[in-house]
């Protein structure tokens, strides 16, 4: 039998990286009614339609909507955080291609045109 002494006492440090996306957010959606974080199959069931569309911000709207009812507040925190994480990265992607669209735009006119 092993024996831990007092004196055999340490710390460590682990590192996690998360990665989120559409497919990952379904999965947990799932995992979550499996394991009754979801009560309902109606919303888990509105929540992967949501995601099949990519409508996120509809995504995030219900899962605030329900959180401490038909999902479990633990649940809603980690399905927010991912979608709120993934929502950003699409926002910086589509910031990015706006201001190569306008500089394309300046370049080939030799002005800046802003659309309005």
């Amino acid at each position: 039998m092993h024996k831990t002494l007092p004196e055999n006492t340490g710390t460590a440090s682990v590192t996690f990286k998360t990665t989120a996306s559409l497919s990952s957010l379904k999965a947990l959606v799932a995992a979550f009614r499996a394991n009754g974080w979801i009560d309902n199959n109606g919303i888990a069931n509105s929540l992967t339609k949501k995601l099949e569309h990519g409508n996120l911000q509809a995504f995030l709207n219900e899962v605030k909507a329900q959180n401490g009812k038909h999902i479990n507040a633990e649940a809603a925190g980690y399905l927010l955080r991912d979608a709120q994480l993934l929502l950003n990265i699409l926002r910086k992607i589509r910031d990015v291609k706006e201001r190569e669209h306008d500089i394309f735009h300046h370049n080939r006119l030799g002005s800046y045109e802003t659309g309005v």
